[in-house]
This record gives C-alpha cells, sequence and structure tokens, in this order.
C-alpha cells in the first residue's frame, strides 16, 4: 500500500508541477487562453480526482 502512495504522490507532483507550467503560459500568450482552455480545465479536474484518491488511499494506510 506505501508503494501505491508513493505512486500517487509522485503523479501528483509531477502534474501539479505541470500545472504551474501550463497555466501561466496560458493566460500570458495572446489567444493562447482560448486554445487551451480544455486543456487547462481537463488537468484541473485531473489533479483535483488525485488529490481524493491520495487522500482516501491514505486514509486506509
Amino acid at each position: 500500500m506505501i508503494t501505491v502512495l508513493q505512486l500517487l504522490t509522485g503523479f501528483l507532483v509531477i502534474l501539479s508541477l505541470g500545472l504551474i507550467v501550463i497555466v501561466p503560459v496560458a493566460f500570458a500568450l495572446p489567444n493562447e487562453w482560448e486554445k487551451s482552455k480544455g486543456l487547462v480545465y481537463g488537468l484541473a479536474r485531473l489533479w483535483t480526482g488525485v488529490v481524493f484518491i491520495t487522500g482516501c488511499a491514505n486514509s486506509f494506510a
């Protein structure tokens, strides 16, 4: 179970770092937000899901 938690946490860290790069770029460049809005929202939903899954897995460990 510890390995699952480590993998989930690692994925959460990598996803968070990706969002830290993608979101400011999407807001900074002209017309980029309209192109990448779906990607940003999708990654934000994925991030939220991973946070909840990691929390639930941590409660069972």
